[in-house]
């Protein structure tokens, strides 16, 4: 089990908040104000190996996001969030989001298609990528 340590956490219940690094930026809806966890993953929860940069739980929504701010690489993107649902399966709600937000284009290849299909039979999670700036709504 993966503990996450209470330095890497920020809880708030801010109607709107982003996380971002360089070019690529995900904004959080929260209209109901629900009690949101904005987690550190990269270089806080997991330090070595593959890692997304955030994971936010939202245990009143029963949500769950994994965030990954990547430029065009997005099959490293997919990995690094494989490997952040498995070290952190145990903090995971019943509703599961793996999002991406991307500098590439174009976003609507097969290949992009064929990771969404297994993300969602191996994980049970939503997988999005989009270019950034991408928008989630609790």
């Amino acid at each position: 089990m993966t503990v996450i340590e209470a330095e890497c956490i920020v809880r708030h219940n801010k109607k709107l908040f982003n996380v971002q690094e360089q070019r690529s930026k995900v904004i959080f809806h929260n209209p109901n104000q629900y009690d949101v966890q904005e987690i550190t993953v990269d270089g806080c929860v997991i330090t070595e190996g593959l890692r997304c940069d955030h994971l936010i739980l939202v245990d009143e929504a029963e949500v769950t996001v994994f965030v990954e701010l990547k430029g065009s690489d997005v099959k490293h993107a997919v990995e690094q969030l494989e490997a952040s649902h498995k070290a952190l399966r145990e903090h995971c709600k019943t509703n599961i989001f793996w999002i991406i937000s991307s500098t590439r284009c174009p976003l609507a290849s097969t290949e992009i298609q064929i990771l969404t299909l297994r993300v969602r039979r191996s994980f049970k999670a939503e997988l999005k990528i989009k270019n950034s700036p991408v928008e989630h709504t609790f």
